[in-house]
């Protein structure tokens, strides 16, 4: 089975989704979504984001990168986070607008989150954040 990406009209819905600055910053964060891994994992650097998701585009900068990821931090819609000096990103709602089906992967090649990083998201999302939501 070929890997896909199906997004759900709920990620329309969603209130953090909309509140994203502009529209750039909203395709960004759709563009990433194509990058994940089946729960919503990949590499978050600058120049690893730009090189993956903007190749050849001299208009955009890193700090537009930078600028764009941190929207999508601060909006709750991602954790950016660092582990052995290389920043990653998990969506905790990529399942709410992403479906494993057949025999896609629920494993993922990117370490999780460390644990403060998760809590702090809770407390400011009042929300609960386990694997067993992911998969």
């Amino acid at each position: 089975m070929s890997r896909s990406k199906l997004f759900s009209k709920s990620l329309l819905r969603s209130e953090r989704f909309r509140g994203l600055p502009d529209d750039g910053t909203r395709l960004f964060y759709m563009m990433i979504q194509l990058d994940m891994d089946n729960i919503g994992r990949t590499q978050a650097g600058i120049y690893y984001l730009l090189g993956k998701l903007y190749p050849g585009r001299i208009d955009i900068t890193p700090e537009k990168i930078g600028e764009m990821r941190d929207a999508c931090r601060d909006s709750m819609l991602l954790l950016v986070y660092k582990t052995s000096g290389i920043a990653y990103a998990q969506d905790p709602f990529h399942l709410n607008h992403n479906k494993i089906i057949g025999n896609m992967s629920t494993e993922s090649e990117y370490p999780a989150p460390p644990e403060p990083c998760v809590t702090q998201w809770e407390q400011e999302t009042n929300s609960v954040y386990t694997l067993s939501n992911l998969v």
